[in-house]
């Protein structure tokens, strides 16, 4: 029983420590331990996992620990890994915290700094094109995802709005789709 707490919390202490950026930085290594490490996913089944971790309340690696674990290791398997995602961050932040204050006026921490953004937006972009790669499979999917971005670029609406009628859609071209597959 212990190993698999053990093995969760391990698992995404890893992916935590290192996950600079927020949830969207997150997926390339979610897809490096769960994915190709782990096999426990499919790059389809993690973008859906993914999706779906974004659409609903509070951090997306909590959620993504949640809904990768809880599966295949049990409820406190999920718990064990929700504290390894929430450790890493509260240590980091707390040393920072601790020594930034005397050194952020520092022209090197400065540029560690602006390296470090640069760094996070690359991340953010690999994401975005995987994200892109394994949702957008057709014609109606391509022009979902550009409407979507349109909306987005404009600031039209809301982007859970954006979220919930990408969702209709989706129910409605799936529909469609049965219609057309049936004789």
């Amino acid at each position: 029983m212990a190993k698999p707490l053990l093995d969760a919390f391990l698992l995404f202490c890893r992916v935590s420590a290192v996950a600079f950026g927020g949830g969207y930085t997150v997926l390339p290594l979610l897809q490096k331990e769960l994915v190709d490490g782990r096999g426990w996913l499919t790059e389809a089944e993690l973008s859906d996992c993914y999706a779906l971790a974004q659409c609903l309340p509070g951090l997306i690696v909590i959620n993504m620990a949640v809904l990768v674990v809880r599966p295949r290791l049990g409820r406190a398997a999920a718990w064990s890994a929700c504290l390894g995602v929430l450790l890493p961050p509260l240590l980091i932040v707390l040393l920072i915290a601790a020594l930034l204050g005397n050194f952020v006026h520092l022209p090197v921490v400065q540029h560690a700094l602006a390296g470090i953004r640069c760094a996070v937006a690359a991340l953010v972009v690999w994401s975005a094109y995987r994200l892109i790669r394994s949702g957008v499979r057709d014609w109606p999917a391509a022009g979902l995802f550009m409407a979507a971005l349109a909306l987005l670029l404009f600031d039209w609406l809301s982007p859970a709005l954006i979220i919930l009628a990408a969702a209709g859609a989706g129910l409605l071209l799936g529909r469609l789709r049965e219609r057309r597959a049936k004789p």
